[in-house]
């Protein structure tokens, strides 16, 4: 017990002194850490996290930052005049990439933080049907271009994405400034009704409607009734009647 509780003082001990040594040597070499963070593309909390991994003998949580600690910092001790070389070298060859890499950290942890609301949502039950129902519809025909259209619209809107970095072409950018004028209306309450598109929409909905709904013959109701015959007690008369409402004609 005892050789444990020493072991364990020493190890903090040993991890703090080594913490302190990369600090120490570009406080040596005149480096403040703060320019060094900025310089990286990190932020000083991060780089400090950096640190205290490589100095503990952890894997950094990005590969190209990885290597640049190891070209840096690994090896003895150096000057200022080497270190200036190695570090002139991190900034012209090896940073773009360890950025990259951090910036594909970030956007794969939006990511998964956006799945993981999206599931939450949906095993919470809190999302009605009709949502329920577009998400399907969106999801099923992404691959269709007013569906991309309309999906990057709001990738804009929202400023997920930069616009001028796409080459937008001119049937895009129609649609765009016609669902910007409308979402503003809306929201300012000047929209107004096209009743011509309207009605063509309401005869759209009533086709499609009757087109979903579940035809039940003849055949169906005299075979459930059948069924149920000897227990009339599991005869339920609502769905009887929805069957009978909901039978197709001849």
């Amino acid at each position: 017990m005892l050789y444990k509780l020493v072991k364990l003082c020493y190890d903090i001990y040993k991890t703090r002194s080594t913490l302190m040594e990369i600090k120490k040597n570009l406080k040596a070499l005149d480096i403040r850490i703060s320019k060094l963070a900025s310089e990286l593309g990190v932020s000083r909390p991060t780089l400090d996290s950096y640190i205290e991994c490589f100095e503990n003998g952890h894997a950094i949580p990005n590969e190209g930052y990885q290597r640049i600690f190891e070209y840096l910092f690994s090896g003895e001790q150096i000057n200022s005049v080497e270190f200036a070389q190695r570090y002139d070298y991190v900034k012209r060859v090896m940073l773009s990439d360890a950025k990259a890499g951090a910036e594909k950290n970030i956007s794969d942890q939006r990511q998964d933080s956006i799945l993981k609301n999206i599931k939450d949502i949906i095993d919470s039950g809190t999302l009605d049907r009709p949502f329920i129902e577009f998400i399907n519809l969106f999801i099923n025909n992404k691959d269709k271009d007013l569906v991309s259209a309309i999906c990057m619209y709001f990738n804009y809107a929202n400023g997920f994405l930069n616009m001028d970095d796409d080459a937008l072409i001119d049937k895009d950018k129609a649609l765009f400034s016609h669902l910007s004028k409308i979402f503003s209306d809306y929201n300012n309450d000047t929209i107004s009704i096209l009743e011509g598109s309207y009605e063509q929409l309401k005869n759209k909905n009533k086709t499609l409607f009757d087109k979903k709904q579940i035809k039940v013959n003849d055949s169906d109701i005299v075979e459930y009734i059948k069924n149920n015959l000897n227990d009339t007690s599991s005869l339920d008369i609502e769905l009887l009647k929805q069957m009978i409402n909901s039978r197709e004609t001849k």
